[in-house]
């Protein structure tokens, strides 16, 4: 019979039934009334001391009791007298428990190798710590101006190595806890103790279960990498740390919680001098992706001739939007992506591009473009809005605004022919099934290729007198902000309105 370890005493289902303490270690109903007049209850098993006021505080364990129920059974089974018979059903319970043995080996053996796995990831993980502490204490002799910056790192570092020296020895004492039940399990004396043994597996499997768990929230802590990068690489190129730690800009944390935490250091560590992307990872765009996106620090890479140009991309109501390519300081810790690999991707039978219009420090209003066929006008009309070419429509004004019977109002973006001379690749030849009917938003080429500057473009802002034009080439319409464009070309000062901005939807 199982007895209490305070009383010595058997349980047994009326006067000492078995109780759980807060611990998870059990005494005798008794013993728990004792100590609620003592009004304290100190675990003969573990030392813990319990406050006791009431007999509410431990439960009565009903496991245990079914513990017992099935010893008893396998008590009676075992010592039966007579016959063959109970012979015939000891031999079953020595199979039963054997099986049961053997199956909760395979499971301490499984939890003592993913113990080890973290334990060495600990381990690992405290040396390259202890590494980076040993750089901070080298480079701070000769940086006078920034040592109250550098032991702030080392500070860090000394609390995250003190953490995880405190996890590694709470989950080196778990594995002690395992290899010791599983020789236990290896000379059980008696059929009680097998399930005494399994119930200790099962608290200890919960155990490492809750520090594995902490392990995985606790480590590696994010400020502590990221300051003890930035301050190694800092320090070995400028004084001015400080002033660079002050404008600095927290890093988007791109790893994944089920990796490991030498994996997750590594990518907190790319993260911090910058990423670079792929097509596949915007078009997956995963949650740490979309952190990067919304933080304005995804740019598609140009190189042109005179210097290397940047592309935002940006998130708009669940749309990614690809902007003009401009020369432009990259912020802090940008992710950049090719800016070939992009276009390359783009299906020029559904594309939309995109305008803001508006004046230097007003507010922009959004026009957007539908390419409806896939046209050499619609493919070099998309280049320049995007800069492809060298050049794009970004701070461009409106050319002219007037109306003809072929045109119906109109309005002419693109300035003057000078401003495209020096494009980087020719103009288009004019193929493609373009469209006869200029309606109201209808966009086409305000002059052919052949006599002068196709760059500038029309757009009909009513419909036409003529019903099809003899030298149609719509490419698109518009597909937002019409009346944005009818309100400007009413106004006396349209040629102060300007593109602001621009570039394409990307399809992804």
């Amino acid at each position: 019979m199982c007895v209490c370890n305070i009383c010595k005493a058997n349980y047994d289902g009326t006067l000492r039934r078995p109780c759980s303490l807060p611990c998870g270690h059990t005494v005798c109903s008794q013993c728990t009334k004792d100590a609620v007049q003592n009004a304290l209850l100190v675990c003969p098993s573990c030392n813990t001391e319990h406050s006791a006021t009431a007999d509410a505080h431990f439960p009565i364990s009903y496991g245990m009791e079914a513990l017992m129920r099935k010893l008893e059974g396998v008590r009676q089974l075992s010592v039966a007298p007579g016959s063959a018979a109970p012979k015939e059903h000891s031999i079953k319970v020595s199979k039963t428990l054997q099986s049961l043995v053997e199956q909760h080996k395979s499971i301490i053996n499984s939890l003592i190798t993913g113990c080890e796995k973290v334990l060495s990831n600990l381990g690992e993980y405290q040396v390259k710590l202890s590494d980076w502490e040993s750089k901070h204490d080298k480079v701070e002799d000769g940086l006078v101006g920034v040592v109250e910056l550098n032991k702030a790192a080392v500070s860090l570092l000394d609390q995250e190595i003190k953490s995880v020296a405190d996890m590694a020895k709470v989950g080196g004492e778990i594995k002690r806890q395992l290899q010791e039940l599983l020789v236990c399990l290896d000379t059980p004396e008696a059929a009680h103790e097998v399930y005494v043994i399994i119930d200790d597996v099962d608290k200890s499997s919960i155990k490492l279960e809750d520090w594995l768990e902490k392990c995985e929230e606790l480590f590696p802590d994010t400020n502590t990498v990221h300051t003890s990068i930035k301050m190694q690489e800092t320090l070995k190129h400028s004084l001015k740390v400080t002033s660079e730690m002050e404008a600095s800009v927290p890093p988007v944390s791109l790893y994944d919680f089920t990796s490991s935490i030498l994996t997750r250091v590594q990518e907190i560590n790319d993260d911090i001098f910058g990423t670079l992307l792929t097509v596949e990872h915007l078009q997956n765009f995963s949650q740490p992706i979309q952190r990067l996106v919304e933080a304005g620090r995804v740019f598609a890479v140009k190189q042109f001739h005179d210097g290397i140009y940047y592309a935002r991309i940006t998130l708009q109501e669940g749309r990614m939007y690809l902007h003009a390519l401009d020369k432009q300081t990259l912020p802090a810790y940008a992710a950049t992506v090719k800016y070939t690999d992009v276009v390359e991707m783009l299906d020029y039978t559904s594309l939309q591009a995109f305008l803001y219009l508006g004046r230097e420090r007003s507010t922009m209003e959004q026009i957007v473009i539908c390419l409806s066929r896939d046209t050499a006008l619609g493919r070099h009309f998309i280049m320049l809005c995007t800069g492809e070419l060298g050049k794009s429509y970004l701070n461009t004004h409106i050319h002219q605004v007037g109306y003809s019977p072929e045109h119906g109002e109109y309005m002419v973006f693109g300035e003057e022919e000078k401003f495209f001379s020096d494009l980087h690749t020719p103009r288009p030849a004019v193929k493609g099934v373009y469209g006869t009917t200029r309606m109201a938003g209808a966009v086409y080429a305000w002059k052919w290729p052949d006599i002068g500057n196709c760059m500038q473009f029309g757009v009909s802002l009513t419909n036409c007198a003529i019903p099809k034009s003899p030298s149609a080439d719509v490419f698109g319409e518009v597909g937002q902000g019409l009346d944005v464009l009818r309100v400007v070309a009413n106004t006396n000062d349209y040629l102060h309105e300007m593109v602001l901005d621009c570039g394409i939807v990307l399809p992804f």
